[in-house]
């Protein structure tokens, strides 16, 4: 998300309520975000909210200089594991971001830092989706890890952690938050430093999956002044892809499905 500052008069067609810091003293106006919100009924009525965000204006593989917006065939890629602690149902979700630029491009063994592979899933040989690894170690270990993964295989996207966006990151502290909760929204970031932790949007409980309004949806959803048809500044999608029902120790291919 880009969105305009509150004190330009100038409609960005994206909804208030998901601007990170909108009209605060730490308003983000103008800075390239990663953000993480929900819709939701409230009285009735349907409200949004963002969740948590960081901001990426600062990594320039993945953020063009000359307006802060993504350059051409970035990549977003959220992962939401549900699971059990002390009997109850939770989400952890952590997002991952990436790149198709092949300037002084080359991977390496941190998940979060601004160094990684050029991944440009819509021209690639195969024409397949990666997906990013689930187990860090293996990450943190290519290529000698415990799978003898490479890092090339490993390292395509930068993990949305609590560090600075440098391509040696910074630890936040007590005093300084890189990957920042709404203090409102009932969240948490999970002890690992990088997920974001909530009990909402968890699949229903017993033998059926319930009805149709009953299930959350996954889509791609587009709001803001993305451009006028036929400009250089029209913004399009080159692939949308789901996988579902995996587990942490390997890949079901057969839960995947998506286009190119």
């Amino acid at each position: 998300m880009r969105y305009d500052s509150s004190l330009n008069s100038f409609n960005d067609m994206i909804p208030d309520g998901i601007k990170p810091e909108y009209q605060g003293v730490n308003e983000k106006n103008d800075k390239l975000l990663l953000v993480l919100w929900e819709q939701y009924l409230s009285g009735g009525a349907e409200q949004r909210r963002w969740l948590a965000y960081k901001d990426v204006t600062l990594d320039t593989k993945v953020v063009k200089s000359s307006n802060k917006t993504p350059r051409d065939l970035a990549s977003l890629f959220v992962r939401v594991d549900e699971k059990r602690i002390d009997d109850v149902k939770i989400n952890d979700i952590t997002i991952y971001y990436g790149n198709a630029s092949t300037s002084n491009q080359s991977s390496d063994n941190k998940y979060n830092n601004t160094i990684r592979n050029e991944y440009n899933p819509t021209f690639i040989s195969s024409s397949t989706i990666k997906w990013p690894v689930f187990n860090l170690d293996d990450w943190t270990k290519c290529p000698n890890g415990p799978n003898l993964i490479t890092c090339n295989e490993a390292d395509s996207f930068t993990l949305a952690d609590n560090v600075s966006v440098a391509a040696n990151p910074v630890p936040g502290d007590s005093a300084t938050k890189y990957w920042i909760i709404n203090p409102m929204a009932d969240m948490t970031i999970a002890n690992n430093s990088f997920s974001i932790r909530a009990s909402r949007f968890t699949s229903p409980d017993g033998s059926t999956f319930g009805t149709q309004s009953d299930r959350s949806e996954i889509g791609l959803h587009v709001f803001g002044d993305i451009g006028e048809y036929g400009t250089q500044e029209l913004v399009s999608f080159a692939d949308f892809a789901v996988q579902l029902g995996v587990k942490s120790y390997g890949v079901n291919s057969e839960s995947s499905f998506g286009g190119l």
